[in-house]
């Protein structure tokens, strides 16, 4: 197991299996926005899970967590548009301590069929997104493995 520790302050688990990207790797990735954060992959399962922040400062207290999902469904479209984004559904949940709201999406990428779920909460000044891509036929498996990464955020 690996603890991902995001900024100083909010940290996830990631089962066996899950090594650190490299920057070379990261690169090859297209971000909605550029930032601190890291990367993950399990490439056994086809799994990649990526955290990102930034600190909003004043901004934080008047964006709630419902509209931080709100807000990131027009960059995701955009930038996944050429993908073939499809919106699945726009969702509020709990991952271990924290509220979040999300994104859950599928797109194609060189011609494999990805769900992907993008999630993002406060902390202090500091919002924070994790995203979730993984093949559509191993969606189904690897949703357990999902969950356990969820349930470890605190």
């Amino acid at each position: 197991m690996e603890t991902a520790v995001l900024n100083e302050t909010v940290t996830l688990t990631l089962p066996d299996g899950f090594e650190q990207m490299s920057e070379e790797e990261m690169k090859g990735m297209q971000f909605t926005e550029p930032g601190p954060g890291m990367c993950y992959k399990d490439t056994e399962r086809h799994i990649i899970v990526s955290f990102g922040w930034k600190d909003a400062g004043l901004a934080s207290l008047l964006v709630s967590t419902k509209e931080i999902a709100k807000n990131m469904e027009p960059h995701l479209a955009k930038a996944l548009k050429p993908y073939g984004y499809r919106l699945l559904d726009i969702v509020q949940d709990t991952f271990g301590t924290k509220n979040v709201s999300g994104v859950k999406y599928e797109y194609t990428a060189q011609d494999t069929p990805m769900y992907a779920e993008s999630w993002g909460f406060k902390e202090g000044k500091t919002i924070f997104y994790i995203h979730y891509y993984t093949r559509k036929e191993t969606e189904a498996e690897n949703k357990a493995v999902w969950e356990e990464i969820r349930a470890s955020l605190r």
